[in-house]
Protein backbone atom coordinates (compact mmCIF):
# COMPACT_ATOMS: atom_id res chain seq x y z
CA UNK A 1 0.00 0.00 0.00
CA UNK A 2 2.99 2.30 0.47
CA UNK A 3 3.15 3.26 -3.23
CA UNK A 4 -0.57 3.70 -3.69
CA UNK A 5 -1.94 6.93 -5.21
CA UNK A 6 -5.23 8.54 -4.24
CA UNK A 7 -7.52 11.25 -5.51
CA UNK A 8 -7.50 13.56 -2.50
CA UNK A 9 -9.21 16.76 -1.40
CA UNK A 10 -8.07 19.49 1.00
CA UNK A 11 -11.19 21.24 2.22
CA UNK A 12 -11.54 24.99 1.70
CA UNK A 13 -11.10 25.69 5.42
CA UNK A 14 -7.91 23.55 5.41
CA UNK A 15 -9.15 21.52 8.35
CA UNK A 16 -9.39 18.18 6.59
CA UNK A 17 -7.46 16.11 4.05
CA UNK A 18 -9.63 13.32 2.68
CA UNK A 19 -8.84 10.53 0.22
CA UNK A 20 -11.69 10.17 -2.25
CA UNK A 21 -10.56 6.96 -3.91
CA UNK A 22 -7.51 5.00 -4.98
CA UNK A 23 -6.24 5.58 -8.52
CA UNK A 24 -5.40 2.73 -10.85
CA UNK A 25 -1.87 2.46 -12.18
CA UNK A 26 -3.14 3.47 -15.61
CA UNK A 27 -4.75 6.58 -14.10
CA UNK A 28 -1.55 7.44 -12.24
CA UNK A 29 0.52 7.32 -15.43
CA UNK A 30 -2.07 9.33 -17.31
CA UNK A 31 -2.20 11.90 -14.51
CA UNK A 32 1.59 12.37 -14.56
CA UNK A 33 1.58 12.92 -18.31
CA UNK A 34 -1.46 15.19 -18.25
CA UNK A 35 0.07 17.39 -15.56
CA UNK A 36 3.27 17.79 -17.55
CA UNK A 37 1.46 18.52 -20.80
CA UNK A 38 -0.94 21.10 -19.37
CA UNK A 39 1.83 22.83 -17.43
CA UNK A 40 3.73 23.25 -20.70
CA UNK A 41 0.59 24.65 -22.30
CA UNK A 42 0.00 27.06 -19.43
CA UNK A 43 3.60 28.28 -19.52
CA UNK A 44 3.12 29.27 -23.16
CA UNK A 45 0.44 31.71 -22.01
CA UNK A 46 2.75 33.46 -19.53
CA UNK A 47 4.00 35.88 -22.16
CA UNK A 48 0.45 36.92 -23.02
CA UNK A 49 -0.34 37.35 -19.33
CA UNK A 50 2.62 39.75 -19.05
CA UNK A 51 1.08 41.89 -21.80
CA UNK A 52 -2.35 41.75 -20.20
CA UNK A 53 -0.93 42.60 -16.77
CA UNK A 54 0.89 45.62 -18.17
CA UNK A 55 -2.25 46.80 -19.90
CA UNK A 56 -4.33 46.46 -16.74
CA UNK A 57 -1.74 48.45 -14.80
CA UNK A 58 -2.22 51.29 -17.26
CA UNK A 59 -5.99 51.07 -16.91
CA UNK A 60 -5.67 51.20 -13.12
CA UNK A 61 -3.37 54.20 -13.44
CA UNK A 62 -5.86 55.95 -15.70
CA UNK A 63 -8.63 55.26 -13.18
CA UNK A 64 -6.47 56.65 -10.40
CA UNK A 65 -6.07 59.85 -12.41
CA UNK A 66 -9.83 60.06 -12.77
CA UNK A 67 -10.16 59.81 -8.98
CA UNK A 68 -7.43 62.42 -8.50
CA UNK A 69 -9.22 64.81 -10.82
CA UNK A 70 -12.49 64.32 -8.93
CA UNK A 71 -10.82 65.02 -5.57
CA UNK A 72 -8.23 67.66 -6.43
CA UNK A 73 -9.42 69.24 -9.68
CA UNK A 74 -7.50 69.52 -12.95
CA UNK A 75 -4.03 69.67 -11.40
CA UNK A 76 -1.09 67.56 -12.55
CA UNK A 77 2.57 67.27 -11.74
CA UNK A 78 5.57 65.66 -13.40
CA UNK A 79 5.13 62.41 -11.48
CA UNK A 80 1.92 61.75 -13.41
CA UNK A 81 3.87 61.88 -16.66
CA UNK A 82 6.79 59.86 -15.29
CA UNK A 83 4.51 57.09 -14.03
CA UNK A 84 2.71 56.93 -17.33
CA UNK A 85 5.97 56.58 -19.29
CA UNK A 86 7.14 53.87 -16.91
CA UNK A 87 3.98 51.83 -17.28
CA UNK A 88 3.88 52.39 -21.03
CA UNK A 89 7.46 51.16 -21.37
CA UNK A 90 6.61 48.03 -19.37
CA UNK A 91 3.62 47.31 -21.58
CA UNK A 92 5.46 47.84 -24.87
CA UNK A 93 8.38 45.72 -23.69
CA UNK A 94 6.02 42.87 -22.82
CA UNK A 95 4.49 43.07 -26.31
CA UNK A 96 7.94 42.78 -27.84
CA UNK A 97 8.79 39.87 -25.53
CA UNK A 98 5.57 38.08 -26.50
CA UNK A 99 6.20 38.40 -30.24
CA UNK A 100 9.88 37.43 -30.01
CA UNK A 101 9.29 34.46 -27.73
CA UNK A 102 6.41 33.06 -29.75
CA UNK A 103 8.28 33.40 -33.03
CA UNK A 104 11.45 31.81 -31.63
CA UNK A 105 9.64 28.99 -29.82
CA UNK A 106 7.59 28.07 -32.85
CA UNK A 107 10.61 27.89 -35.14
CA UNK A 108 12.39 25.73 -32.58
CA UNK A 109 9.62 23.44 -31.33
CA UNK A 110 7.14 23.04 -34.18
CA UNK A 111 7.19 21.69 -37.71
CA UNK A 112 7.83 24.07 -40.59
CA UNK A 113 4.28 23.98 -41.95
CA UNK A 114 2.83 25.26 -38.68
CA UNK A 115 5.68 27.76 -38.26
CA UNK A 116 4.90 29.18 -41.71
CA UNK A 117 1.17 29.25 -40.93
CA UNK A 118 1.75 31.14 -37.68
CA UNK A 119 4.11 33.60 -39.35
CA UNK A 120 1.54 34.27 -42.07
CA UNK A 121 -1.13 34.95 -39.43
CA UNK A 122 1.18 37.37 -37.60
CA UNK A 123 2.00 39.23 -40.83
CA UNK A 124 -1.69 39.41 -41.80
CA UNK A 125 -2.63 40.86 -38.41
CA UNK A 126 0.12 43.46 -38.82
CA UNK A 127 -0.94 44.39 -42.36
CA UNK A 128 -4.68 44.54 -41.65
CA UNK A 129 -4.75 46.39 -38.31
CA UNK A 130 -3.45 49.89 -37.71
CA UNK A 131 -3.34 49.36 -33.93
CA UNK A 132 -0.89 46.48 -34.41
CA UNK A 133 1.38 48.69 -36.49
CA UNK A 134 1.16 51.63 -34.08
CA UNK A 135 2.02 49.61 -30.97
CA UNK A 136 4.73 47.58 -32.69
CA UNK A 137 6.60 50.60 -34.07
CA UNK A 138 5.96 52.79 -31.04
CA UNK A 139 7.87 50.28 -28.96
CA UNK A 140 10.87 50.52 -31.32
CA UNK A 141 10.68 54.30 -31.23
CA UNK A 142 10.74 54.41 -27.43
CA UNK A 143 13.69 52.04 -27.25
CA UNK A 144 15.85 53.46 -30.01
CA UNK A 145 14.87 57.09 -30.49
CA UNK A 146 12.91 59.51 -28.34
CA UNK A 147 9.95 59.83 -25.99
CA UNK A 148 6.71 60.74 -27.75
CA UNK A 149 4.84 63.85 -26.73
CA UNK A 150 1.89 62.23 -25.01
CA UNK A 151 -1.11 64.21 -23.87
CA UNK A 152 -3.37 63.71 -20.89
CA UNK A 153 -6.68 65.24 -21.92
CA UNK A 154 -9.93 65.62 -20.02
CA UNK A 155 -13.39 64.62 -21.15
CA UNK A 156 -16.46 65.50 -19.16
CA UNK A 157 -18.43 62.39 -18.19
CA UNK A 158 -21.19 64.39 -16.53
CA UNK A 159 -21.61 67.69 -14.71
CA UNK A 160 -19.49 66.58 -11.76
CA UNK A 161 -17.01 64.14 -13.27
CA UNK A 162 -14.16 64.25 -15.75
CA UNK A 163 -12.31 61.36 -17.35
CA UNK A 164 -8.74 61.50 -18.55
CA UNK A 165 -7.83 60.30 -22.04
CA UNK A 166 -4.17 59.53 -22.72
CA UNK A 167 -3.35 60.42 -26.30
CA UNK A 168 -0.45 60.44 -28.73
CA UNK A 169 -0.24 62.91 -31.64
CA UNK A 170 -0.89 61.38 -35.04
CA UNK A 171 1.79 63.68 -36.48
CA UNK A 172 4.38 62.17 -34.14
CA UNK A 173 3.54 58.65 -35.33
CA UNK A 174 3.89 59.85 -38.91
CA UNK A 175 7.52 60.78 -38.20
CA UNK A 176 8.33 57.09 -37.60
CA UNK A 177 9.90 55.63 -40.75
CA UNK A 178 7.72 52.53 -40.88
CA UNK A 179 4.52 54.58 -40.37
CA UNK A 180 5.13 57.77 -42.34
CA UNK A 181 3.44 56.42 -45.48
CA UNK A 182 0.63 54.59 -43.68
CA UNK A 183 -2.56 55.78 -45.38
CA UNK A 184 -4.82 54.42 -42.63
CA UNK A 185 -2.86 56.31 -39.98
CA UNK A 186 -3.10 59.54 -41.99
CA UNK A 187 -6.91 59.33 -41.80
CA UNK A 188 -7.01 59.01 -38.01
CA UNK A 189 -7.79 61.88 -35.64
CA UNK A 190 -5.05 64.31 -34.68
CA UNK A 191 -4.92 62.96 -31.12
CA UNK A 192 -5.08 59.17 -30.90
CA UNK A 193 -6.31 57.38 -27.78
CA UNK A 194 -3.33 55.14 -26.99
CA UNK A 195 -5.26 52.99 -24.50
CA UNK A 196 -7.68 52.07 -27.27
CA UNK A 197 -4.77 51.04 -29.50
CA UNK A 198 -3.40 48.84 -26.70
CA UNK A 199 -6.78 47.21 -26.17
CA UNK A 200 -6.95 46.40 -29.87
CA UNK A 201 -3.38 45.08 -29.85
CA UNK A 202 -4.20 42.73 -26.98
CA UNK A 203 -7.02 41.21 -29.03
CA UNK A 204 -4.58 40.45 -31.86
CA UNK A 205 -2.09 38.88 -29.48
CA UNK A 206 -4.91 36.71 -28.11
CA UNK A 207 -5.49 35.44 -31.64
CA UNK A 208 -1.83 34.43 -31.86
CA UNK A 209 -1.96 32.77 -28.44
CA UNK A 210 -5.13 30.93 -29.47
CA UNK A 211 -3.31 29.52 -32.48
CA UNK A 212 -0.69 27.94 -30.21
CA UNK A 213 -3.28 26.51 -27.82
CA UNK A 214 -5.23 24.93 -30.64
CA UNK A 215 -2.10 23.31 -32.02
CA UNK A 216 -0.95 22.02 -28.63
CA UNK A 217 -4.33 20.56 -27.71
CA UNK A 218 -5.04 19.00 -31.07
CA UNK A 219 -3.48 15.67 -30.12
CA UNK A 220 -3.63 16.09 -26.35
CA UNK A 221 -7.34 16.57 -25.76
CA UNK A 222 -7.73 13.30 -23.88
CA UNK A 223 -5.48 14.57 -21.06
CA UNK A 224 -7.57 17.70 -20.52
CA UNK A 225 -10.69 15.53 -20.48
CA UNK A 226 -9.07 13.13 -18.02
CA UNK A 227 -8.22 15.86 -15.51
CA UNK A 228 -11.66 17.37 -15.95
CA UNK A 229 -13.24 13.98 -15.20
CA UNK A 230 -11.28 13.78 -11.93
CA UNK A 231 -12.49 17.23 -10.95
CA UNK A 232 -16.08 16.28 -11.73
CA UNK A 233 -15.89 13.26 -9.43
CA UNK A 234 -15.45 15.38 -6.33
CA UNK A 235 -18.42 17.28 -4.89
CA UNK A 236 -16.58 18.62 -1.81
CA UNK A 237 -15.38 22.21 -2.09
CA UNK A 238 -11.60 22.44 -1.80
CA UNK A 239 -8.27 21.89 -3.53
CA UNK A 240 -8.07 18.68 -5.50
CA UNK A 241 -4.81 16.78 -5.69
CA UNK A 242 -3.27 13.37 -6.16
CA UNK A 243 -1.49 12.04 -3.10
CA UNK A 244 1.04 9.26 -2.76
CA UNK A 245 1.60 7.21 0.39
CA UNK A 246 5.27 7.40 1.34
CA UNK A 247 5.66 5.52 4.60
CA UNK A 248 3.66 4.63 7.66
CA UNK A 249 4.28 6.38 10.98
CA UNK A 250 2.46 6.56 14.30
CA UNK A 251 0.34 9.33 12.78
CA UNK A 252 -0.63 7.23 9.77
CA UNK A 253 0.67 7.34 6.23
CA UNK A 254 2.89 10.28 5.33
CA UNK A 255 2.02 11.59 1.89
CA UNK A 256 3.39 13.60 -1.01
CA UNK A 257 1.01 15.75 -3.03
CA UNK A 258 0.62 17.01 -6.60
CA UNK A 259 -2.13 19.57 -7.12
CA UNK A 260 -4.50 19.41 -10.05
CA UNK A 261 -4.42 22.88 -11.58
CA UNK A 262 -8.07 23.77 -11.29
CA UNK A 263 -7.32 27.31 -12.43
CA UNK A 264 -5.90 25.95 -15.69
CA UNK A 265 -8.91 23.71 -16.24
CA UNK A 266 -11.16 26.71 -15.54
CA UNK A 267 -9.13 28.77 -18.02
CA UNK A 268 -9.80 26.21 -20.73
CA UNK A 269 -13.44 25.96 -19.66
CA UNK A 270 -13.84 29.70 -20.02
CA UNK A 271 -12.75 29.46 -23.62
CA UNK A 272 -15.25 28.39 -26.24
CA UNK A 273 -14.81 24.63 -26.64
CA UNK A 274 -16.28 23.46 -29.93
CA UNK A 275 -15.04 20.59 -32.06
CA UNK A 276 -11.84 20.55 -30.02
CA UNK A 277 -11.15 24.16 -31.01
CA UNK A 278 -10.18 26.82 -28.48
CA UNK A 279 -11.12 30.46 -28.78
CA UNK A 280 -9.77 32.98 -26.29
CA UNK A 281 -12.43 35.43 -25.22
Amino acid sequence: MQNDYFLTIITDNHTKIEDIRKLSQEEVEKFKKALKILHKLYSKLYFYYMVDYGYNELIEYKNSLNSEITKEGLLFNEMFTFEYYRLLHNYLSSVNLFLNQYSANIKRDYDKSFSDEFDTLRKDLYAENISFRIIYHLRNELEHSKLPDFGIDMKRKNFYEFECVITIPRDFLLTIDKLKNDEELKKMEEEIDIIEQMRNMNSYLRILAKKIIEYELNNLWEYYEFLKSLLNEVKIQGKLLVSKNLYFSENGFQKSFKFIRKDLINLLDNMSLSNKSIFLE
